[in-house]
């Protein structure tokens, strides 16, 4: 099991389609993720920005090797469940996924863990094993079971590194919380938004103050940061750019 491994994460199941594909069996494919996961390899690392829709959150870290994708690690969650995902790619295709889904019923917590191994287009084996109490998963086994590769969407944590598709975001508004202030991106269609926490301002704050009609439900690419203020962490606005 690779839980947390060299990056903190955990992997992702994948759908089913035509397209490329690679010959790797199992054993080449473990031997592979074993050599990601090699703590001489060094990384590139992108966190994404945290998106919110209603009371669910997701996030995606991606991990490059010069400029070519390795993994994405991804985190879905809700009051209800949490899913973490990592998709291993090799050569641009998806290789392998380990998932962990994780239930909060009001007396325990409900676990699954699955590991899928990919041709690249479709689904080589995946294996799965599940407990009602989270301290006894350890003590199961994995099992061979059937799962369908469409089930898993490839291009969302790319669409959220990349704030295109679902996760464009457009201008809504700031949120003054004295002595706070939030930007407001948002994404109307999709429903997902973020909130920026401002530190300090910059010419693209004034211009989108200064003129919010003109600006509103235009595309913003932001920059941000992760940090702990106060016990709390908060997503911090770096600058950003309109999209044309």
């Amino acid at each position: 099991m690779f839980r947390f491994l060299v990056f903190g994460f955990v992997l992702v199941l994948l759908g089913c389609k035509s397209g490329p594909t690679h010959n790797m069996t199992e054993n080449e494919i473990d031997a592979y993720i074993s050599d990601c996961l090699d703590t001489s390899q060094i990384y590139e690392i992108a966190a994404g920005l945290r998106f919110s829709k209603d009371d669910a959150s997701y996030q995606v870290t991606e991990y490059s090797l010069y400029d070519t994708v390795v993994l994405y690690n991804t985190i879905e969650e809700n009051t209800t469940s949490q899913r973490l995902l990592n998709i291993f790619y090799k050569d641009d295709l998806p290789i392998y996924i380990e998932e962990f889904k994780y239930e909060f019923p009001k007396e325990y917590t409900k676990v699954t863990e699955r590991k899928i191994y990919l041709t690249g287009s479709g689904i080589l084996k995946a294996y799965e094993k599940s407990s009602e109490f989270e301290f006894e998963i350890d003590d199961q086994a994995f099992e061979e079971v059937s799962l369908s590769y469409s089930d898993y969407d490839f291009e969302r944590p790319r669409d959220a590194i990349s704030q295109q598709g679902d996760y464009e975001m457009r201008y809504g508004e700031f949120l003054i919380i004295n002595p706070e202030s939030y930007l407001i991106l948002e994404n109307e269609e999709s429903g997902y938004g973020v909130a920026l926490y401002i530190l300090e301002g910059d010419e693209l704050l004034d211009e989108l103050f200064a003129k919010p009609i003109d600006y509103r439900g235009k595309a913003i690419f932001v920059h941000h940061e992760f940090r702990m203020m106060s016990g709390i962490e908060r997503m911090i606005y770096r600058g950003g750019v309109v999209a044309e």
